[in-house]
């Protein structure tokens, strides 16, 4: 039993097998009797000094110990020494029972805490607590009946070490389940092998060496997995599991949702990933990826070609688009073109299309002419006129095409799809290669009344979505033709396809936007299964608002040209509704007219207040006019008054001056007249006569400057005649004539 036991690992049996044989043995073991007296004095009856039994035969069982025997525990030396009288035993070495049992892993016990998958197996004694110690954190304790742990405490607490030792770290067993998990052979779980390596890492006994080996084990399949991944993995590797940073950016943000809510990528911080009680201890030892992978992305899109899902859920679609967004951004660094790098990335790339309900998955491009290749469906228009023989197959509702949005994520999302659809060099239908024609024979009618029957269907439709409708959003006439027919052809040479249609939008009015002309051919039951289809594609968003679809609502298209059958069906159908609406009608005509009141209220008393405000205006205008006439009539006066000023202020200062110089001239003429009363001797000039005849004039007596003329004749009658012959000059002191001008002041 106990080889059978030793030789058969807890991984190679079920839990309950396990158990059941790991308790048995373990039972076994504690009631053994055990010799444990290791001194020198020998018992009174030595079984083992007997003569040896003999040996068993082949396939035989040797003799057991008799009943009440003990087992001895170790192997001893009986000796008689001289001199002294019985026999001596030494104990050389512990028995080789003991040997096996203390290096041989039989302890069943359980280790990793309170995680989801506790590791299980055996332990060797000296690895194993029997009871929980707190001050040894990370020792595995033994899964065993109490009875069982009171025994084997109690005869072999001397004999085995228990937990001294720290386990060894199993590195190698998870090695092993990587490679089995790359052959696809099984192996033990994963789980409690990386809690054993976290433990020895927390008790500082991993070594370099181990630690080594386990980042380059990262690249296998060596990690467990959460439950329902989209691929059924049980265990996962390193490229697959994720620890965001906590400054991704959004656009990395949902990168890395899409791909977890597609259950393919694992955030390790997820209370449903397995060691997630651990995350710390497993991060410092392997180095787990802030973003996904090219290895993650790449493993994602190859999954979908070769499973071949026969639908996608919204998740796995965004998911897709992420991941092939990514590719594409890989490619991109390659120095070949955009296409022939991404195919070499992607050899065996399919992308799902829709050929049936379901789907199928077809190869991307076109290596042969009759070969099916996907193709966008970004016109509905064409996408009705596809035809088998044209070898084009469209893209899955979702694949690749998420619609434009104002939305920023949509908007992103929308924009890796264009940037896909680019690299790969899908043909999108809206591309002018694709040519849609079409021709209307007959003139096209205006239906009368139609406008109107049509709003009222656009009102209900809308009442549907619980939304308001105003005559102002959209504004659509039917206009009747005597045929349609459109035309589809590729300017690859393939064959055009024809077909007739009932039921188009026309051009919107260049003036008014808002305004459309909806073209129909043939009868009601021709056209409005096609007019249907239009109105769903033309105003989506309100289709969606719906709860249920307004089948009721659609059927009044059927009677767009039949007043009568149109209002019979309204009335029918709708009389809530039409009595409801008359009533919201008449309340907004009285509120619109209590509104009018309002505003001509309103309006008669802003011009009240105008006219008040334009007359306080006024007021004030002409106060300030006033205000400055005045000021400026007392600015005149002020100056008048400062130039009457100044002028007297001449005049004194004229009148000083006129007395200042009359006063001169009295001193003046004082001066003069006590001048003329001096005397003085005239004074004589001699001249000389000439002797000779002589052409100059004699000189004559000149009087001196300054003189008065009066005083110079007077002088010439008073002086003495002289005698002929000699000339005499005479100069007199010049007295001048004083002569003053009398001012009067009056």
């Amino acid at each position: 039993m106990v080889a059978s036991a030793l030789a058969a690992g807890p991984g190679k049996l079920k839990r309950e097998e396990w158990k059941l044989q790991a308790v048995a043995f373990a039972r076994l073991v504690s009631k053994m009797s055990v010799e444990l007296d290791s001194t020198g004095q020998a018992p009174s009856e030595v079984p083992v000094a007997e003569l040896p039994p003999p040996k068993p035969a082949f396939g035989g069982a040797g003799k057991g110990l008799a009943p009440g025997q003990r087992v001895p525990s170790h192997r001893y030396l009986y000796f008689m020494p001289p001199g002294q009288p019985g026999e001596k035993r030494l104990a050389m070495y512990p028995a080789m029972w003991l040997r096996q049992l203390t290096t041989s892993r039989w302890v069943p016990g359980t280790e990793g805490g309170t995680g989801v998958a506790p590791k299980r197996g055996w332990f060797k004694p000296c690895e194993v607590l029997l009871k929980s110690d707190p001050s040894k954190p990370g020792l595995p304790v033994a899964d065993l009946p109490p009875d069982v742990v009171r025994s084997l405490g109690e005869a072999f607490k001397t004999l085995f070490a228990w937990g001294t030792v720290a386990p060894e770290a199993p590195v190698e067993r998870l090695e092993a389940v990587g490679a089995a998990a790359r052959n696809q052979a099984g192996s033990e779980a994963p789980e409690p092998l990386w809690r054993a390596v976290c433990n020895a890492h927390r008790l500082g006994t991993l070594k370099p060496v181990q630690r080594q080996k386990l980042k380059q084990l990262a690249s296998l399949p060596v990690f467990p997995a959460p439950p329902d991944l989209l691929d059924g993995a049980d265990r996962l590797a390193l490229s697959r599991l994720v620890r965001p940073a906590t400054g991704a950016s959004q656009d990395q943000a949902e990168e890395i949702k899409a791909l977890v809510d597609a259950k393919w990528l694992v955030d390790v911080r997820s209370p449903d990933w397995p060691l997630r009680d651990v995350v710390d201890d497993v991060a410092a030892l392997v180095d787990f990826s802030p973003m996904p992978s090219k290895a993650c992305m790449e493993g994602l899109v190859s999954w979908c070609c070769v499973a071949e899902p026969g639908s996608l859920s919204e998740e796995l679609r965004t998911a897709f688009s992420h991941a092939m967004a990514a590719l594409v951004d890989e490619a991109s660094k390659s120095p070949l073109p955009p296409t022939e790098a991404l195919k070499k990335l992607l050899p065996d790339l399919k992308l799902f299309c829709k050929a049936s309900d379901e789907g199928v998955f077809l190869r991307d491009g076109c290596p042969s002419p009759r070969r099916v290749v996907p193709v966008l469906n970004d016109d509905s228009a064409k996408a009705a006129m596809l035809t088998p023989a044209q070898s084009l197959q469209l893209l899955g509702a979702g694949v690749l095409d998420h619609p434009r949005s104002h939305f920023p994520s949509a908007a992103r999302l929308q924009a890796k799809d264009a940037r896909v659809i680019a690299a790969l060099g899908v043909l999108r239908l809206s591309d002018p290669a694709v040519s849609l024609q079409t021709r209307i024979s007959g003139e096209a009618k205006l239906v009368p009344g139609s406008s109107q029957r049509i709003g009222l269907v656009l009102k209900l439709l809308w009442r549907s979505a619980g939304k308001e409708f105003s005559t102002n959003q959209v504004e659509v006439s039917l206009r009747k033709c005597d045929a349609i027919g459109r035309e589809l052809s590729l300017h690859s040479g393939d064959k055009a396809s024809r077909m007739e249609a009932f039921a188009i939008w026309g051009e919107a009015d260049p003036e008014d936007q808002s305004r459309y002309d909806l073209l129909v051919a043939g009868d009601p039951d021709d056209y409005v299964a096609e007019v249907e289809e239009l109105f769903e594609s033309r105003f989506e968003m309100v289709f969606r608002a719906c709860e249920t679809r307004p089948a009721k609502v659609l059927r009044l298209l059927r009677h767009l040209e039949s007043e009568r059958d149109f209002n019979k069906f309204l009335a029918r159908d709708f009389a809530g509704v039409l009595e409801q609406e008359e009533l919201e009608r008449r309340k907004s005509e009285a509120k619109a007219k209590v509104a009018e009141q309002q505003a001509a209220r309103a309006a008669d008393t802003a011009r009240a207040e105008a006219a008040a405000r334009q007359a306080a205006a006024a007021d004030a205008e002409a106060a300030k006019r006033a205000k400055a006439e005045a000021s400026r009539k007392a600015e005149a006066e002020e100056a008048a008054a400062k130039a009457a000023e100044q002028a007297r202020q001449a005049e004194l200062a004229e009148f000083l001056e006129a007395a200042k110089a009359a006063k001169a001239r009295r001193e003046a003429k004082a001066a003069e007249a006590k001048a003329g009363t001096e005397t003085k001797a005239p004074t004589f000039v001699p001249a000389t006569l000439p002797t000779g005849p002589s052409t100059t004039a004699a000189p004559t007596a000149c009087p001196v400057p300054g003189a008065p003329a009066t005083a110079a004749s007077e002088v010439a009658a008073a002086a003495p005649v002289k005698p002929k012959g000699m000339v005499v000059a005479a100069r007199f002191p010049a007295k001048p004539v004083a002569t003053s001008t009398m001012t009067s002041i009056d």
